[in-house]
């Protein structure tokens, strides 16, 4: 139950981690640092948000889970039963999440350097 816990903060933190983590790293080098430190995680949240919600991780493929009733069974235990047609059982719950949270973090980096490019202190 603790590595279930461990994912699903994972899952949910990861815009927050990346924000906190550039910003520990740049921060004498801005002028702003808890501003990039908002905007970054705001910005970070919008951007993970959408590609959870837009991106399709099963690419079309069928899910492979099925339930049937079948109309003659003696008892409800027998009228429906789950089978199984060709999926597989996930051993992580990250596995399906796992392409998008890379996809994020490839994004993020870049737009992480353009916020600190913009934020950074002047040497004047």
């Amino acid at each position: 139950m603790p590595l279930l816990y461990a994912q699903i903060a994972l899952l949910g933190l990861l815009p927050l981690t990346l924000s906190v983590v550039a910003a520990a790293y740049l921060w004498k080098g801005l002028a702003k640092p808890w501003l990039f430190l908002i905007v970054a995680t705001a910005i970070g949240y919008l951007i993970y948000g959408l590609l959870m919600y837009f991106h399709n991780p099963d690419q079309g493929k069928r899910v492979g889970y099925m339930v049937s009733a079948n109309e003659g069974a003696a008892s409800a235990a027998e009228k429906y039963q789950v089978t199984t047609t060709g999926g597989e059982v996930l051993h992580y719950f990250l596995q399906p999440y796992a392409t998008r949270m890379v996809i994020f973090v490839v994004i993020s980096l870049p737009f992480l350097w353009v916020l600190a490019r913009v934020l950074r202190r002047s040497n004047s």
